[in-house]
Formats: structure tokens, sequence, C-alpha cells
């Protein structure tokens, strides 16, 4: 996945990343356990969530996403496949994940971008697609 910020949209205003996580049952993706909603930037800094301390060892190899902020210019995720064993975090299976980026302006949110990505969890490891 590849997009491009341009350098004239500000980013100045906090930046959240909302990501909603969906199990394949059968032959329909049914929203999972977790659906979450944090500030881009104060992660990017200290790293205390959860989710970003526990996948930043694979996103900072496949893309330039965790690049300090100002947030601006080329960003990409590569797809990739992870050795690592995610069980018992992640249940095997297909997982689909939105990602929704708005910006925070006077207690309302802005629209950004949205992405949707595709994972398949093996006993082995992940593999996104």
């Amino acid at each position: 996945m590849d997009f491009y910020i341009h350098p004239g949209v500000k980013m100045d205003a906090p930046i959240n990343i909302e990501i909603i996580v969906y199990k394949k049952f059968r032959t329909e993706y049914r929203q999972h356990m977790l659906r979450t909603k944090v500030e881009v930037c104060s992660q990017l800094k200290t790293m205390d969530h959860p989710l970003f301390n526990y996948f930043s060892s694979y996103w900072k190899f496949t893309g330039n996403f965790l690049d300090a902020c100002p947030i601006s210019g080329h960003r990409y995720v590569k797809p990739y496949v992870s050795n690592n064993n995610y069980s018992p975090l992640v249940p095997v299976g297909e997982w689909k994940v939105d990602y929704i980026l708005s910006k925070s302006i006077n207690n309302s949110e802005e629209f950004l971008a949205s992405w949707t990505d595709f994972y398949e969890i093996k006993p082995t490891g992940a593999v996104e697609f």
C-alpha cells in the first residue's frame, strides 16, 4: 500500500487512527474483539499502546509509518510475511482490518483517509495480502 500526503495538506492537528478488526467466519467477515482509536503522534513518541508496542517491531521494517511527526510526504507499507508465532494473541484464521485516519479539530473529527488490509494467520506466522 502506498499513498502520498501532499506537502500543502496541513497535518498540524492531532491525527487519530481507528483500527477495527474483523474475523472471517465461513463466508463473511464479522467484527471481532478489537476496535480502538489512538492519537498517532503521541503513540510514535511513547509506544505505550499495547498494539503499537507489539507490532512496531514488524512495522519499522515494512514501511515508513513509524517516522516521527509531523506526518507528510510518501507513506508506504510493504506486504510482508512474519515467521513469528502470534498465538495465542491472534487466533489462526483470515482477518480483515479497517484503518480510519482522521484529525481532531474543535472537538470534532475530520476524515482524512481509510484503507483495508487482509491477513491470514497460520500456526507458523502471518501473511499480509
